[in-house]
């Protein structure tokens, strides 16, 4: 067993609860693999301050990450749908260094061995990234297959169930809604897929909502999105 790793967890929702309990898992059951030791997530929302997820204290706003000692370790979990552009500046604005990021991949899943992945990346079980496929930083796979000689942008989000084809390009900030079947296209910066969507040709204008089957444009993204309840209307 590797030395136990201190991690901060950024963003404590959903994604990051889910993060904690998979490694909460590998820890207990896959003790060849990496320990990590979550001493704390760092939330915006002042709500969460002095709560806990899972057990774990909320410590305050993002910009506390200059306050811990440089063998911490960081992971991104902010992701939500109605802001997923932004969530670039909100690292940025952190101050962390890009080397301080820890990526983690579920040893109940598979990555093609001329795969390329960046820092603070998140793999969940059950995921397929096939050969010569390229993931970019901040990007979380969550039981998806991404198909060979994909590039996936940095802090893309590759929601549950999605399957591309091969040679697809997805740009930066993107969210693949769970459930969405991507050809080999190309997709810009800031698209919203809508879940459920067949995406057959490439997406061309940045920031937009596209959904259905086949996909189309809907319309600029805005605040207002929900991943479950207005894509699609």
């Amino acid at each position: 067993m590797e030395q136990e790793q201190d991690l901060v967890i950024l963003g404590a929702g959903g994604e990051g609860m889910n993060l904690l309990g998979m490694i909460k898992d590998m820890n207990e059951n896959y003790p060849d693999e990496k320990d990590y030791n979550v001493i704390g997530f760092l939330d915006n929302d002042e709500t969460k301050h002095t709560a806990d997820v899972l057990g774990v204290e909320v410590m305050g706003p993002t910009t506390m990450a200059t306050e811990f000692s440089q063998d911490v370790k960081f992971i991104n979990t902010i992701a939500g749908a109605t802001y997923f552009w932004e969530v670039p500046e909100i690292i940025s604005e952190t101050g962390i260094e890009e080397n301080r990021f820890e990526t983690i991949i579920h040893p109940d899943s598979h990555v093609g061995e001329s795969a390329e992945i960046g820092s603070g990346v998140a793999v969940y079980p059950n995921s397929v990234i096939y050969e010569k496929t390229k993931i970019g930083n901040h990007v979380q796979v969550k039981s998806a297959k991404v198909g060979s000689s994909n590039t996936i942008g940095d802090y893309t989000i590759v929601n549950g169930d999605v399957v591309t084809e091969g040679n697809l390009s997805v740009g930066e900030s993107c969210w693949l809604g769970i459930n969405s079947t991507i050809r080999s296209v190309s997709i810009a910066n800031r698209t919203l897929v809508g879940m459920g969507s067949v995406v057959v040709k490439d997406i061309e204008e940045e920031g937009t909502v596209i959904a259905g089957n086949p996909a189309e444009y809907l319309r600029e993204i805005q605040n207002t999105d929900h991943k479950y309840e207005n894509v699609g209307q």
